[in-house]
């Protein structure tokens, strides 16, 4: 039950259905406004790049377009299945 709870908070998250989220974009970064979330860096956090451009053109943990992603194990298809 937990980790169904977890999981469902997660794709909320990454759905954007939360509110209050300290991750969310901040103002003026919104979707609707037209600015379009930048591709992961495949680094994530291990990326030494420090390459302005790079850092515009991928997203980093703690940026505010990083999104968590969310794999379904066969366990948490179970889950919500019930």
């Amino acid at each position: 039950a937990y980790a169904t709870r977890q999981v469902r908070f997660l794709q909320d998250r990454v759905l954007g259905k939360l509110e209050d989220d300290p991750l969310s974009e901040p103002s003026g970064h919104s979707s609707s406004s037209g600015a379009a979330r930048r591709p992961r860096c495949k680094y994530a956090e291990g990326c030494y790049r420090q390459n302005p451009q790079h850092k515009a053109d991928f997203c980093h943990p703690g940026d505010w377009d990083w999104q968590p992603q969310v794999q379904m194990t066969p366990a948490l298809r179970e889950d919500f299945a019930a």
